[in-house]
C-alpha cells in the first residue's frame, strides 16, 4: 500500500522556502514518490493558525517503506546537510508520515 507524508510547514522565509520546494521535489521522485498537494492553509479547524506564511504538503510513495526511506535520507544523509539547512532558515516543519493501507 501507499505511504503517505504530511507536512505542515510555517514559513517564515519565503525566498529559503522556494529553494527548499525545488531542491526537495527532485528527493521526491528518487525513492518513488510524488507530490500530491502543496498549498497555502486556507483555516484552522479546531486551533489558533500560527504566525508565518502556513503551508500544507501532501507527498505519495509507492509504499510506507519508501516515505520512511526518504524521511531518513532527509533528516540524516550527510549530502542532504545543505538542504536541512535551508529548511532550519524556512521555518518550521512538523512531517507525519502515515500508511495507507486503506482497509483499515
Amino acid at each position: 500500500m501507499a505511504g503517505f507524508i504530511f507536512a505542515h510547514a510555517q514559513v517564515m522565509d519565503v525566498d529559503a522556502m522556494a529553494e527548499y520546494r525545488q531542491r526537495i521535489s527532485s528527493m521526491v521522485g528518487a525513492f518513488e514518490g510524488k507530490v500530491l498537494v502543496r498549498g497555502e492553509v486556507v483555516e484552522v479547524v479546531g486551533a489558533e493558525k500560527p504566525p508565518g506564511r502556513n503551508r500544507m504538503i501532501v507527498l505519495e510513495f509507492s509504499s510506507v517503506e519508501k516515505a520512511l526511506e526518504w524521511n531518513n535520507f532527509r533528516e540524516n544523509s550527510p549530502e542532504n546537510e545543505e538542504v536541512r539547512a535551508l529548511r532550519r532558515r524556512m521555518g518550521n516543519v512538523v512531517f507525519t508520515i502515515v500508511d495507507g493501507d486503506r482497509d483499515l
